[in-house]
């Protein structure tokens, strides 16, 4: 059974069969993973969120995902889908390799390794290479977020943020964006430095928007989030932006959203925005209340930095670095730098401070996290100052959690050792396990990509098997077979060699019995030519004789022809007397259609009647025994109802046996379908009792609906090897119920 799930890159259906946990799209060419879950409801639950998310509704599409997994929490996808949706991800076309690859829209300093739903993603992975393939797939996205932080990381700070709609549904500028443009405007004449995406974003490609917009929504203290109407409000990119604001402010108090609005009623606002004090800009003079009020708010935050960095001179170095500390803690990473430099000032020897600048270059929140660092940190110049400058215990700190980092990147090395040889990549698996600094983990890898190399070339036999299978050269794909018997299906595969080798055999026989029956029928035609030069001899003989005899002779043929007039006459006297006789429609031929009184119940047919060939029987009702069917007889139309009929012989001139033919001969025991008939018609065979068996030649092209039904007791011997195509699907059921009759196919005697 196949089950159909969305593409996570473009949304096409992908059909997954039983058992597969890997799939790639048939449109994009995307390997992915897929629900491991084959439950209806969970299934379209996926394909929505997945649907929501490429709209770029991630919002919404996570409160799907939470609903997959509150119904069923060991779902890998799920927990997937979630990351996805944080940070924003969407897959779009590399122009050079014309693959599918991430980019994010909601850059976020925490990293998708150390997140909490990327660990159960690999907790719940149905097998080793589901794992590996999400474990490839958050490495590209942590490498896209760390490029996007780089470039973000130079772009100036913002004071303020407007977000807002650039053009409606039908491509025209909106009144908001109209609105944003004389707030900007007005702002950037106060002096503040204000993010408006029309000309902030003006001349840059799609793909430098995201660090951009990462590094204003990060720096603005002030959010404008501008509507007209609640859609606008509600439009994907408006929300993804002021959504991902609000929950920055979470980690800072300093920044502050105000809704403004126009022409709607504040309660249309988005519920978000309930515990925010919303501006309407219908008012006289909302501008300048506006510039007021992020005056102050800037003000403030100014002061406070301010006050903070006043009196240099007196604060002792563990008081700036407990300040840097908490900065490092809420990822504040501008004042973190900024406090260690003032420790540095003071102190330029202070490994404490290099290695707080250490840990905001990696982007960690805590010394710790260290261990779990991927890259070669002891090569930077903070930690080289931080271990130069440190006391012992500092030392020996930085030198165990060296030890932890190695360790972790031999766990690193040994993943994409392992990513590799699922993927088939050898080399770079080599290249892998030889950074691998542990020996045992080592050779267990080398044992690993050994069994990887036999699985390949085991694959490639198979295939090559599958493929001389396909060509028809069963002997040579046995050869192939038997090389990888305990591989995936192999002995199945020989056995399906083996029956293909049997039937091709069959074929041949049938063949050959074929050719043997024609070159028969070619010896009885010659032997019939032979008989016909030998009369023809004879008949020149009597010509001679005639001649000779001539008087005689005269006599002779008068004779003759009184006697076969009389045989003549007689023969059609016989059959007036017997049959009722009518003519076809173009006077070609006869049609026996019934019988006089006092005929003989076992009927012998006349192939002709004054001149001209009998063709066709359609007989009801009648009292007969045996009837012998002449040569010429092409169709039988009827015998219905001939309840006494016991015995039928055909001739082989007849094609076509039709509708009820012989419905309701209770006592019919033996007739003989000659090859050459090729149509049965419906209920042909119904209703006689007495008929054991049957034999239906393979010229039988057409067999009607429910042929046998209610011959109770008959078993049909068919010499085709199976049902043909034009036959009816019902053609030997035996009650209306769906009992049918017994058949046995490719039958010899």
């Amino acid at each position: 059974m196949a089950y159909v799930f969305k593409c996570k890159c473009c949304t096409a259906n992908l059909d997954v069969e039983e058992g597969m946990y890997i799939v790639e799209c048939d449109y994009c060419g995307s390997k992915q993973t897929v629900p491991s879950s084959r439950d209806e409801n969970i299934q379209n639950l996926f394909n929505r969120a997945t649907t929501l998310r490429l709209k770029s509704e991630f919002d919404k599409a996570e409160q799907v995902y939470e609903r997959i997994i509150q119904a069923d929490g060991e779902q890998a996808e799920a927990y997937w889908g979630l990351i996805l949706c944080k940070y924003g991800v969407e897959y779009v076309e590399d122009p050079k390799t014309m693959k599918r690859i991430p980019t994010c829209h909601r850059t976020s300093y925490e990293s998708v390794i150390a997140d909490e739903n990327y660990k159960l993603t690999l907790k719940y992975a149905y097998d080793v290479l589901q794992k590996s393939l999400y474990e490839e797939e958050a490495k590209a996205i942590d490498k896209v977020q760390k490029n996007i932080l780089a470039v973000a990381q130079n772009e100036e700070p913002f004071d303020v943020f407007i977000c807002y709609k650039e053009t409606d549904a039908n491509g025209k500028r909106t009144q908001d964006s109209v609105i944003a443009n004389d707030i900007y405007h007005q702002l950037t004449q106060e002096g503040f430095r204000v993010f408006y995406a029309a000309i902030t974003l003006e001349g840059k490609l799609g793909s430098a928007y995201e660090p951009i917009i990462f590094s204003a929504l990060n720096s603005a203290k002030v959010m404008l989030a501008i509507g007209t109407k609640p859609e606008y409000f509600n439009a994907v990119w408006v929300k993804n932006e002021w959504s991902r604001f609000i929950k920055m402010n979470k980690d800072d108090r300093s920044k502050l959203l105000i809704p403004c609005y126009k022409n709607m009623d504040a309660y249309d606002l988005p519920d978000e925005f309930a515990h925010l004090q919303a501006q309407d800009m219908s008012k006289i003079g909302f501008i300048n209340d506006i510039v007021r009020g992020i005056k102050k708010v800037l003000n403030k935050n100014d002061n406070q930095t301010a006050n903070a960095s006043s009196g240099n001179a007196g604060v002792n170095t563990s008081n700036l670095l407990k300040r840097a500390y908490i900065f490092l803690e809420n990822r504040d990473w501008g004042n973190t730098n900024t406090y260690c430099e003032k420790v540095l000032d003071l102190d330029p020897e202070n490994a404490e401070a290099y290695l707080c600048k250490l840990l905001v270059e990696l982007r960690f929140t805590s010394k710790e996290e260290l261990a779990d660092c991927t890259s070669a940190f002891e090569t930077r110049f903070n930690y080289k100052k931080a271990h130069e400058y440190g006391d012992a215990d500092m030392r020996r700190f930085l030198d165990e959690i060296l030890t932890k980092a190695k360790s972790a990147r031999d766990v690193y090395s040994e993943k994409c050792a392992l990513s590799s040889i699922a993927k088939n990549d050898f080399a770079s698996a080599e290249r892998y396990i030889k950074e691998i600094s542990n020996a045992e983990t080592r050779h267990r890898l080398v044992g690993f990509l050994k069994d990887a190399h036999q699985e390949a070339a085991n694959y490639k036999i198979y295939q090559n098997g599958k493929k001389l299978q396909s060509d028809g050269s069963y002997e040579e794909a046995i050869q192939e077979f038997e090389k990888i018997l305990t591989f995936k299906d192999s002995t199945e595969q020989i056995q399906n060699c083996k029956d293909s080798i049997a039937k091709r055999n069959l074929e041949k026989a049938e063949t050959l019995r074929r050719q043997e029956e024609a070159a028969r029928l070619q010896a009885e035609k010659e032997r019939l030519k032979e008989l016909e030069r030998l009369a023809a001899i004879k008949k020149a003989k009597i010509k001679k004789l005639l001649k000779v005899l001539i008087p005689l002779g005269l006599a002779l043929i008068l004779v003759l022809s009184i006697v076969i007039s009389a045989v003549t006459c007689t023969s059609d006297r016989k059959a007036r007397n017997y049959c009722k006789l009518e003519l076809s429609e173009d006077k070609s031929y006869y049609i026996v259609t019934g019988l006089n009184n006092g005929h003989d119940t076992n009927l012998v047919i006349p192939e002709t009647y004054k001149g001209k060939p009998i063709k066709e029987i359609n007989l009801r009702k009648e009292d007969i025994v045996s009837v012998v069917v002449p040569n010429g007889v092409t169709t039988i139309i009827n015998f219905i109802d001939c309840t006494s009929l016991v015995s039928v012989e055909l001739p082989d001139t007849v094609t076509r046996i039709g509708n009820y033919a012989f419905s309701g001969c209770w006592s019919l025991t033996t007739i003989n379908i000659p090859y050459g008939v090729t149509y049965i018609g419906k209920r042909a065979f119904s209703k006689c009792d007495d008929l054991k068996t049957i034999i239906i030649p393979t010229s039988v092209t057409f067999m009607g609906e429910e042929a046998f039904f209610y011959t109770h007791n008959v078993t049909i011997y068919c010499k085709a090897e199976s049902q043909p195509s034009e036959w009816a699907s019902n053609w030997n059921q035996l009650y209306g119920f769906g009992e049918h009759c017994p058949v046995v196919w490719g039958y010899n005697g």
